[in-house]
């Protein structure tokens, strides 16, 4: 159980209103995961859900208020002292190429960047996919897909990225609908 005192929480973000900026737009999206009646956490009586999740539930530009700062701290050398200093490993830089890929797919809303497990850079994608059977219980998959004007195989079940603010079940019932 957290507890936070409110008049202390407001006090200290008074003087940082990004902060609280970021604040409310997180506890949005948790309470979005949580309450909505499309929620796939909504039967859960622990809700314990993931900072990926809870970041791709949130606006993009809110998004990007979180993960772009953790992306430079990986370029900035005065700011990895500071992470270090919290975070004592070696952290991989990746490359220049990489750093503009990450940027453009998280102004497309298309990935989340957190610290994974070990303090290095995590994309997360988040995906719906669906497991479908007949009556034989034989499940429906894609089995090629089309390069350079070929069949390849490619044997996946039937998926699609969440959306900017989607939950998976809408995710789920737009690819059915597609």
């Amino acid at each position: 159980l957290v507890s936070i005192d409110v008049e202390r929480f407001l006090e200290a973000t008074a003087s940082h209103p990004q902060v609280l900026k970021l604040s409310r737009s997180y506890a949005l999206a948790y309470s979005y995961l949580s309450l909505s009646s499309e929620a796939e956490y909504k039967d859960r009586v622990d809700l314990d859900v993931v900072t990926s999740r809870v970041l791709g539930a949130m606006p993009i530009e809110d998004r990007q208020d979180y993960c772009l700062p953790l992306l430079e701290s990986f370029y900035d050398r005065s700011l990895s002292r500071t992470l270090e200093n919290y975070y004592p490993v070696r952290r991989n830089r990746p490359s220049q190429a990489s750093r503009e890929d990450l940027e453009k797919e998280l102004a497309a809303g298309k990935c989340v960047i957190t610290l994974g497990d070990d303090c290095q850079l995590l994309r997360t994608v988040v995906l719906a996919a669906l497991e479908i059977r007949n009556t034989q219980d034989q499940l429906l998959v894609l089995i090629a897909a089309t390069k350079g004007g070929s069949l390849v195989p490619d044997v996946v079940l039937p998926a699609t990225k969440l959306r900017d603010q989607e939950s998976t079940d809408a995710a789920a019932k737009r690819l059915i609908g597609e």
